[in-house]
């Protein structure tokens, strides 16, 4: 049920009490009360109710208008959380596929091992619009962005591997028809490197 936020009659008071003020009935919810409340008290209450709200509409239209000006800092840890959890599941996601074919009876347990040393490299792509493109034998779809724009972005490959051999990997995947562009990242789906892109009819690296 909706409460109606009351107000002193009189004079009013409060931080901009000589502001001329036109009486208007609003009718605000047990919640949003509760919220001017707790406002007030991280003021120490140095405003009345009607004044804090004031304030209140102030701010916000102000940030509306981006004249206040979010945390810089909170907001690039909040980037560099995000990213550690991309590079956390995507290097997990290696870990797994390279556990699961050590498991195969056709490999052995020494190589694996050896290989568990060395950085694991992804090779990421994108097509252009429509189905996607035929892999060759070797290659597979690990993880797709299904919601980029205007065209998903997939994994093809993820190995701990040399990083000679991921970019001969990459060789194969430029004669691949339909790949408008093939980049490289390590330990995880963060800062591409060796970033190609189809343009013209050649491919380009970008970095």
């Amino acid at each position: 049920m909706s409460i109606q936020l009351q107000r002193n009659r009189g004079r009013p008071t409060g931080s901009i009490a000589s502001i001329h003020r036109v009486r208007r009935d609003y009718r605000f919810s047990q919640e949003t009360l509760g919220h001017i409340a707790y406002g007030r008290t991280l003021k120490s209450n140095e405003i009345d109710e009607t004044a804090f709200v004031e304030e209140a509409i102030v701010h916000y239209t102000a940030f509306l208008a981006g004249e206040v000006q979010v945390n810089q800092d909170v907001v690039r840890l909040q980037i560099q959380v995000s990213d550690l959890e991309h590079d956390l599941a995507r290097t997990q996601q290696a870990l797994r596929l390279v556990e699961t074919r050590a498991k195969q009876p056709s490999q052995s347990v020494l190589p694996v091992r050896a290989t568990l040393n060395k950085p694991i490299y992804q090779i990421l792509v994108r097509h252009d619009p429509g189905a996607c493109p035929s892999l060759p034998d070797g290659y597979d779809f690990l993880y797709t962005q299904k919601n980029e724009q205007p065209c998903p972005v997939h994994q093809a490959f993820a190995a701990a591997c040399a990083i000679d051999q991921a970019r001969r990997r990459i060789e194969v995947l430029k004669q691949v028809p339909g790949f408008t562009q093939i980049w490289l990242t390590k330990n995880g789906y963060g800062t591409p490197r060796d970033n190609w892109q189809h343009k013209e009819g050649i491919w380009q690296r970008m970095d």
